[in-house]
């Protein structure tokens, strides 16, 4: 993982008996084989959007890791990731090699949880840009890669043809899901919430990720995963949500082109800078609607 003090310096996490000891290295090791980890058993890091954020990246660059022969091997904790399904959607097994956090024996973390090179880690979509390009510089792939958070990804075009027509062409996604990283206070606020999503209901055609009601389609009923809720993102006009794991899936060149407003609910001073972007620090209907665009 990157260490944010300077921008060489990564945390080098090496198995020791049943521990792990952490060090800093300057740069990686020239090999074909670079290995990587999205946080250890009990820190606050290694959770679904921290995961998604690294194997999307990598799987979308995965033609040109399988032209320089070059394999990744990720880990995850199975503590954490209770559906690793959800990360085996990301990955190509002719550059990837997916694995339990056990089976590492070292690897460098990857967690964007601190400010790098002077770039705020709040605002994700500079952050993104700037990380991945020196994680490229360190893996050896110098030629021109396009390292935005919103990436193109033909694939979902596929997957949004196949889901069922209540996602189609939402005037609202709503990612209501449990923000695991983010400091919003859900469960004090989920009744509110729930009564906000039944009032634009009633407005708009909407979707949710957890059940309000059985009159709102819910992604969760119909089992769908993040990168299906990526592709609900493509044909979706306003998006709101938590900075949280769901909304990984929906940062992608289709959606930043076609969705007219997102909305961050979320106390921290988090944002996305290339897109048209509200942070609200809690749940107001009024105020949410004031933000909504449909024309």
């Amino acid at each position: 993982m990157i260490s944010w003090c300077s921008p060489s310096a990564y945390f080098f996490t090496k198995k020791k008996k049943n521990s792990y000891e952490t060090i800093h290295i300057e740069h990686f090791k020239d090999s074909r084989d670079y290995y990587f980890h999205g946080g250890l058993e009990g820190e606050d890091k290694g959770h679904y959007g921290d995961h998604i954020l690294n194997l999307k990246f990598f799987y979308n660059i995965s033609p040109l890791l399988e032209k320089e022969r070059i394999t990744i091997h990720y880990y995850y904790n199975p503590k954490t990731i209770k559906n690793p399904i959800e990360l085996e959607r990301y990955v190509n097994p002719k550059t990837m090699i997916l694995d339990t956090l056990d089976k590492m024996t070292y690897g460098v973390e990857l967690w964007m949880g601190r400010n790098f090179l002077g770039v705020d880690y709040n605002i994700l979509d500079t952050y993104y840009r700037v990380f991945y390009k020196d994680i490229l510089e360190q893996i050896k792939l110098t030629q021109p890669i396009d390292t935005g958070l919103y990436q193109r990804e033909d694939y979902l075009h596929s997957i949004y043809k196949r889901l069922p027509s209540c996602f189609s062409s939402l005037d609202i996604l709503i990612l209501n899901n449990i923000p695991i990283a983010s400091k919003f206070d859900y469960h004090s606020s989920k009744a509110q919430f729930d009564t906000v999503c039944k009032q634009l209901s009633k407005r708009y055609k909407i979707a949710t990720l957890i059940e309000v009601d059985e009159t709102i389609p819910s992604t969760m009923n119909h089992k769908l995963t993040i990168q299906d809720i990526g592709a609900i993102s493509t044909r979706s006009k306003n998006i709101i949500g938590f900075f949280s794991g769901p909304i990984n899936g929906c940062f992608n060149k289709a959606t930043k082109d076609y969705v007219k407003t997102w909305i961050l609910l979320d106390p921290r001073a988090v944002s996305l800078e290339e897109v048209n972007c509200y942070t609200l620090p809690t749940i107001d209907f009024d105020q949410l609607q004031s933000l909504i665009k449909i024309e």
